[in-house]
Order: structure tokens, then C-alpha cells, then sequence
């Protein structure tokens, strides 16, 4: 009895091991792809803009799509002006300085991934000096201002794998709109100077062919044949 259970133990790690060498060799493989709107490093571009922006599809000769995944960075730099009109009273304004961007499936159909890009400045202004000149105590002059946003986005359904397969490249819309904004008590004016881009990868994660290669048939058969010999020494042992 000890022998038997020894051997199924043996038995039952080396098939293991066995699996684990053919699941080894269909583990998910990666396909990353970037591209930037408007194009060029550190180029941007004043909201409200669309573009659209070309991705290779995934080559169905290198085996089966199992999911794809977008990421982007929203970006949107730019200045900020304020000043408090009011010659009473003083205001706690909040200049955001935003763009909301959307990558959409072609037509403009449902958005694959958006992304806003935000910069938030606190300004404490004094009542108004006499000047709109967004200087002195009561306004204020902003500049330099960047923010970044980044989200991702995992897509497996038959509809979207078969949308991305194929030959050549598809066309997705990528869109920015400004949306900069002042708030705050009392009577302010404000004037924004904003510009975005966007840097989109999408990442095709696939299985090679579902046949292992020669080097994986000889993993295995050379752990099988391992096991076999640890059971033919145990069996003569026994007898």
C-alpha cells in the first residue's frame, strides 16, 4: 500500500509538471502599439479638436486575440487669469484648468477609453484694485500649468476581438474638449488658455497556435520519461 501511494504521488506530479509546460507555452503574449495626437512629442493642440488616429489590427496568423486593452494618458497644459471685480468684498477663486478626451470605436461609435486631464489653482483675491490688468491683490496671472490623467480600459468580447482582427489598420476618433472653468464667490472675471493631447497604446494580448512547439513536446516527454524511471526503481525495490 505504501508503494501505491508512493507511485501516485509521483504520478501525479510529473503529469502536473507536464501541464504546466504545455499551460507555459499558451500563456498570453503581448502586441503594444502608441500613438499620439496631435503627433510629435510635446506637441499639443487648443480644445475643441478630433483627429483620427490609425492602429494595426492584430494578425490572426500569430494565433488567437484573447483580449485588448487601451490606455491613455490625457494631457492639457496652459494659463490662467483672474481678477475680482468686486470693491467690497474679496473671493476665494478655483481655477481648474481641464480637457475631457474620448477615444471612441470608429463612426464615433461607444467610447473605448477617456481620460481628463486636470490642473487646480487656489487663488485668495483682495476686493477690486481699479485695474482688470489679472494683477496686484486682486487678480492673479497663472502660468505654466500642466495636468495628466491616465485610465485603461480591457476589452474580450467576440465583437470587439473580431472588430480589431484582421488585416491592415482601423481608424479610431479621438476627441479633446476644453473645459476649463473658474468658481468662486463675488464678481470675477476669468480668461483660460488651454491646450490638450493625447497619447493612446493599445495592447493585443493573444495565445500562440494551440499546438505546442517541438521544444514543448520535449519538456514533457522528457519529464514523463523521468517519471517512468522513478517508478521502474521503486518497483524493483519492491520486488
Amino acid at each position: 500500500m505504501k508503494l501505491k501511494n508512493r507511485v501516485t504521488r509521483i504520478t501525479t506530479a510529473f503529469v502536473a509538471a507536464a501541464l504546466l509546460s504545455v499551460a507555459a507555452a499558451r500563456a498570453d503574449l503581448i502586441i503594444s502599439q502608441t500613438v499620439s495626437s496631435p503627433p510629435g512629442v510635446g506637441t499639443f493642440l487648443t480644445p475643441d479638436w478630433s483627429a483620427l488616429i490609425s492602429i494595426a489590427k492584430f494578425n490572426p496568423a500569430l494565433g488567437n486575440l484573447n483580449s485588448v486593452v487601451f490606455s491613455m494618458t490625457g494631457l492639457v497644459q496652459g494659463s490662467a487669469q483672474v481678477e475680482n471685480t468686486s470693491p467690497s468684498s474679496g473671493s476665494d477663486v478655483k481655477l481648474t484648468l481641464a480637457s475631457g478626451l474620448k477615444l471612441t470605436r470608429p463612426g464615433g461609435g461607444a467610447a473605448l477609453v477617456v481620460a481628463t486631464p486636470l490642473s487646480i489653482t487656489l487663488f485668495s483675491a483682495s476686493p477690486f484694485d481699479g485695474v482688470v490688468d489679472f494683477a496686484g491683490t486682486s487678480g492673479a496671472t497663472l502660468s505654466g500649468l500642466l495636468g495628466t490623467k491616465f485610465n485603461s480600459a480591457h476589452y474580450e468580447s467576440a465583437a470587439d476581438l473580431a472588430l480589431f482582427t484582421g488585416s491592415g489598420s482601423i481608424s479610431l476618433p479621438l476627441t479633446a474638449v476644453g473645459d476649463s472653468r473658474a468658481a468662486g464667490g463675488g464678481s470675477t472675471i476669468s480668461l483660460f488658455d488651454t491646450e490638450a493631447r493625447g497619447e493612446v497604446t493599445v495592447t493585443y494580448k493573444y495565445s500562440a497556435a494551440a499546438v505546442p512547439e517541438p521544444r514543448v513536446y520535449g519538456a514533457v516527454g522528457a519529464l514523463l520519461c523521468v517519471g517512468f524511471a522513478a517508478l521502474r526503481r521503486l518497483r524493483s525495490k519492491s520486488s
